[in-house]
C-alpha cells in the first residue's frame, strides 16, 4: 500500500494524500504520512527512515499535550506515535522532475493501521512527552535504542517495507 502510493505520486509528479477509500485495510482505514525530499545530484544522499521520522517527530513541538486534540501543524507527529497503531509500512520512490534537471525528488509514504488522529481519542493515544533526563528515563530510552540497533543488525542493510505481516522488497525503492 505505501509503496504503490509512493510510486503513483512519483510517476505522476504529485505530492498529496491518497483518498481515504484507497487506504482501506481489513476492518478499517490506514492513516498516512507524507514527506518529500529534494536532493541535488552532486550532493546525493538519499533520505532514510530515520530522517523522515525525525521530521515528523519534530512536529511534537507544536502539540498541546494539555488540550489534546487534532491540529494540522502536528498531525504527522500524532499519527506517528498513535498508541493504537498495530501495523506500519513505509516506502520511498524517486523521480527526476520533468520541468527541472539537476536534482531528484524522493516521495516518502508511511501507512499506519488502524489510522490515528481520531476525534475524541487523543488523550488515550497520545501520552505525555517522554522525559529524557534522570537515570530511570535515560535507561528506558537507551533500551529502546538498543532494541532498534539489534533489529537493524539482524536485517543487515536489506531495504524493506513491512505492512500487514507481508514483506515486500524492491532494491532502491524501499527503506
Amino acid at each position: 500500500m505505501a509503496y504503490s502510493q509512493a510510486r503513483f505520486l512519483a510517476d505522476n509528479e504529485m505530492f498529496e494524500h491518497s483518498e481515504k477509500e484507497e487506504r482501506r485495510h481489513a476492518d478499517g482505514f490506514c492513516g498516512e504520512n507524507l514527506a518529500e525530499a529534494i536532493v541535488w545530484h552532486d550532493e546525493y544522499k538519499r533520505p532514510n527512515g530515520e530522517d523522515v521520522t525525525t521530521i515528523w517527530y519534530n512536529e511534537s513541538e507544536n502539540y498541546d499535550y494539555e488540550a489534546g486534540g487534532f491540529h494540522p501543524d502536528c498531525a504527522q507527529f500524532t499519527q506517528l506515535i498513535w498508541r493504537a497503531t498495530r501495523m506500519f509500512g513505509i516506502a520511498f520512490a524517486e523521480y527526476e522532475p520533468s520541468d527541472a534537471k539537476g536534482f531528484v525528488k524522493t516521495v516518502i509514504v508511511a501507512n499506519y493501521f488502524p489510522c490515528g488522529n481520531v476525534e475524541n481519542q487523543f488523550k488515550e493515544n497520545i501520552g505525555e512527552p517522554m522525559q529524557t533526563s534522570g537515570p530511570d528515563q535515560q535507561s528506558k530510552l537507551q533500551r529502546k535504542i538498543e532494541q532498534y540497533r539489534r533489529k537493524k543488525a539482524r536485517h543487515g542493510n536489506q531495504k524493506y517495507s513491512i505492512f500487514g505481516g507481508r514483506q515486500v522488497t524492491s532494491p532502491g525503492n524501499l527503506a
